[in-house]
């Protein structure tokens, strides 16, 4: 047993303390205060990781695939000139192109001459935001369009979605060169991947 004054250790039949002097209870003994590792606060530590973990897989996997997230990855790819973002989001109807190979090539010669009149205009900056999502009937489509689509990806079409946005272009100081243009997007499922499908269609 140990001490509960000084906590100096004793032989279990102790009545006095031989470091302290103090009086010993005789019928309770009494135990030195473990230290434990507050294993809770481990548990809890690893809980909050998991659930971030899933939170950030979820957003991946299924916020990306969604029809937004992948206009979204089209659109990132078009205003930053990212030619393999546009193949792996767009239909060939939308980029024309009939490989990524081409896709960013091309894309990589647009930004040269981009870059270049910006220079020359004090600068570039194009930014877009989606202003509206409306689910759209299959039926309410050409079937040119639908036949294009599920020739290109090799599935049916089965779902799709309208969106509006606005993308904007800021040229130099002055607001005087910025423009403005509303788009209509087309953003189909075909078999489980979610595509852009045609532009002001």
């Amino acid at each position: 047993m140990f001490c509960p004054k000084c906590g100096n250790q004793l032989p279990d039949d102790a009545a006095f303390c031989g470091a302290c002097g103090q009086q010993l209870a005789a019928s309770a003994p009494v135990q030195k205060p473990k230290v434990q590792v507050k294993k809770s606060w481990i548990a809890i530590s690893a809980a909050v990781l998991v659930v971030a973990l899933v939170v950030v897989l979820c957003v991946t996997l299924i916020g990306g695939n969604s029809a937004k997230g992948v206009l979204e990855k089209y659109l990132d790819g078009m205003t930053g000139f990212d030619g393999a973002k546009i193949w792996e989001n767009a239909s060939v109807r939308v980029h024309g192109c009939d490989t990524k190979e081409e896709c960013v090539a091309e894309m990589e010669e647009m930004k040269t001459q981009m870059n270049s009149y910006g220079d020359m205009l004090g600068g570039m900056k194009t930014n877009y935001t989606i202003t509206a999502e409306t689910p759209v009937s299959l039926s309410s489509l050409s079937s040119s369009l639908v036949d294009d689509i599920e020739q290109e990806r090799a599935a049916t079409v089965t779902e799709a979605v309208a969106f509006t946005v606005e993308v904007s272009v800021s040229i130099g100081n002055s607001s005087a060169l910025n423009q403005t243009q509303t788009m209509e997007m087309l953003v189909v499922k075909v078999g489980d991947k979610w595509l852009v499908a045609d532009e002001d269609y």
